[in-house]
Order: C-alpha cells, then sequence, then structure tokens
C-alpha cells in the first residue's frame, strides 16, 4: 500500500480544533488526486512559520503519538499557498503535519516542500458522501 492510499486532508470545522473548512460543508483532498502536482518544479524552501497546520496552537498534542514518532522530517510535506487557513498563515499544510511538528520541536526554522497553489487544488476537494464511498471501495 502507497503511503498516500486513500489519505484524505480534512477541510472541517469540529470541536477540538481550530476552523479548517474552506465551504459551508465538511470537504476532504485525497493525496492521490494530487500526486501529479508533486513534482521538483513545485519544491520550495519555506519558513515552517508561515506554514498553518492542524496542531500549531499546542504542539503538546502530537509528539507523543506513534505517527509522530515514526514521521521523517526530511521528506517534503505538502502545503498550499492563497489556502484559508485558521492562523491567516501564507501556506496551509495538506500533509505532513507529523513531520513539521518534529522540525519545530527540533529547533528547525525553514525546510523543503511542495508547494501547490490553492486554485489548483480546490477543484479535486469531495462531500463526505464521495469521501465514504471512496474509502469503501478498491
Amino acid at each position: 500500500i502507497m503511503w498516500y492510499n486513500k489519505k484524505t486532508h480534512a477541510a472541517i470545522k469540529n470541536d477540538w480544533e481550530r476552523d479548517w473548512s474552506i465551504s459551508d460543508k465538511p470537504l476532504h483532498l485525497f493525496m492521490e488526486d494530487i500526486l501529479h502536482l508533486l513534482i521538483d518544479d513545485n519544491l520550495k524552501n519555506v519558513l515552517l512559520s508561515d506554514i498553518g497546520w492542524k496542531g500549531k496552537h499546542d504542539l503538546s498534542l502530537m509528539n507523543k503519538s506513534l505517527r509522530y514518532k515514526h514521521a521523517d522530517p526530511y521528506i517534503p510535506g505538502i502545503i498550499a499557498f492563497n489556502a484559508p487557513n485558521p492562523y491567516n498563515d501564507k501556506y496551509r499544510m495538506i500533509d505532513g503535519k507529523h513531520r513539521i511538528h518534529k522540525l519545530v520541536s527540533q529547533n528547525i526554522k525553514e525546510s523543503e516542500f511542495y508547494v501547490l497553489d490553492f486554485k489548483d487544488i480546490k477543484t479535486f476537494f469531495v462531500d463526505n458522501r464521495e469521501k465514504n464511498f471512496r474509502k469503501t471501495t478498491n
């Protein structure tokens, strides 16, 4: 199974995290739908302080999780510019929150990311019905 198999980025509002919605309904982005955009031309060095990610407001949320422990911070994450985020940061984390958390906890200030324009990925977001259908089919 590839790392991206049925993995999604949730654009939702919930009780435990800030409002990450981009619409009035919950939406999800399947990583496999944007693989074609993960090319060398889109790799850029970015200041971590310019990125909004889920859990940024409380770094203690992740540092004990198994995914955090196994995160390889040297694999580039995926971020989008011009994307709404509750921190009003320049970029929104799409994939790699455990990796960026590990970088921050190691006092690293900048790292390499795939930088995508939100307008280029917005059409790939799907609603809950489509997400649930795709997660249950092979």
